[in-house]
């Protein structure tokens, strides 16, 4: 693997121009890139994306499924999309008290600065 250095800079600083470019590092960069630079691609259609069953994941049921998978330790029959994953996993632990409140960030960030 041929090692050159790197040209790339980005806001954060992530690389700089003494980075040793890899092959990984490439792509990294290319994927980040494909995350974070905006660009608008026509949505690809899940295989899974016509199944009814996904009528059903509504707000008033993410805590159920929370229930079945999480705390019943179940699993799903058919890959869910990581939106409703993401809604149901929130739900989930706003339920359970794990969800970090507005009072406890505020909290946190005190002690974080009385730390310094």
């Amino acid at each position: 693997m041929a090692e050159t250095t790197a040209h790339i800079k980005d806001d954060e600083s992530i690389v700089t121009e003494d980075t040793p470019v890899t092959e990984g590092l490439e792509y990294w960069l290319k994927q980040r890139e494909e995350w974070t630079g905006g660009h608008s691609s026509a949505p690809v259609e899940s295989p899974n994306s016509n199944n009814p069953a996904l009528r059903e994941i509504v707000p008033d049921n993410y805590l159920k499924i929370y229930t079945h998978l999480v705390r019943n330790r179940r699993k799903l029959s058919k890959p869910i999309p990581l939106s409703f994953t993401i809604k149901i996993l929130v739900a989930g632990w706003k339920a359970d008290g794990t969800w970090p409140t507005e009072e406890n960030v505020n909290k946190s960030s005190i002690q974080e600065n009385t730390r310094k």
